[in-house]
């Protein structure tokens, strides 16, 4: 039996039950629940409510945090606040450069001019204004003079 339970990233993190499954480390679940409830919380936390947040005592939490701050995962400031750290921040723009918005939302142009029976058009913010970048053009016979490329005149 599988469960999504989707965390505010947008990322989904699915539990278990199948005999099959692979195998993890326990104690890097529990690692991960703390990053989970840090992401969740959206502002840096003491040890205290950290480890509130994931349901975890703090004698419990804070071994799997120095790690993750050895790491550079997470940062702690003056006031003993936990926030993501240099790794993190790597990961992520890591991550931000691997997508692709408009291939992600290809299939929804498609599907949207073909249910509507109209043209789509995706524009993005350009230096003249906004720009169409993809135009899926409906079955049907339209008089359209918007194509890739295009922006309205000022």
């Amino acid at each position: 039996m599988h469960t999504d339970t989707p965390d505010t990233s947008g990322f989904n993190v699915t539990e278990t039950s199948d005999p099959k499954a692979q195998r993890g480390i326990s104690a890097l679940d529990s690692t991960g629940e703390l990053l989970l409830a840090l992401v969740s919380a959206g502002r840096p936390l003491s040890l205290r409510d950290l480890a509130a947040a994931a349901d975890m005592p703090a004698a419990k939490a804070f071994p799997h945090l120095v790690s993750l701050l050895k790491v550079g995962l997470l940062s702690r400031d003056d006031a003993g606040y936990f926030n993501a750290g240099p790794l993190s921040m790597e990961l992520g723009l890591i991550a931000l450069q691997r997508m692709s918005p408009i291939r992600d939302a290809e299939r929804e142009i498609v599907a949207l001019a073909a249910e509507s029976g109209m043209s789509v058009a995706v524009a993005i913010l350009g230096p003249l204004g906004p720009t169409v970048i993809r135009f899926e053009e409906s079955a049907r016979p339209q008089h359209v003079s918007l194509r890739v490329g295009t922006y309205p005149s000022a």
